[in-house]
């Protein structure tokens, strides 16, 4: 149907899915954003280096826990980093 070029980068850019104590609903939303913010590190496209704000790592477990899905990244969801 679609031919996988490389080079060719399509599709939503998403939040990585919550692992470990971040997916687990047996301990604090706390504990679970907190090691969310933790563990994962996210580039855009573009190179730039980025951290979701608090309120869409909330929004991130709860696209997962509700749906099983990964919450699509958007502008002002996130902030700058330098590596």
């Amino acid at each position: 149907m679609y031919e996988n070029k490389e080079g060719v980068r399509e599709g939503i850019v998403t939040w990585a899915a919550p692992r470990g104590i971040a997916a687990s609903e047996g301990v604090s939303k706390e504990e679970r954003i907190n090691y969310y913010l933790a563990t994962e590190e996210t580039t855009l496209r573009d190179g730039t280096h980025v951290i979701p704000s608090f309120e869409t790592v909330e929004m991130i477990l709860l696209c997962w826990d509700m749906f099983g899905v990964e919450l699509a990244i958007s502008e002002g969801s996130y902030i700058e980093t330098e590596v």
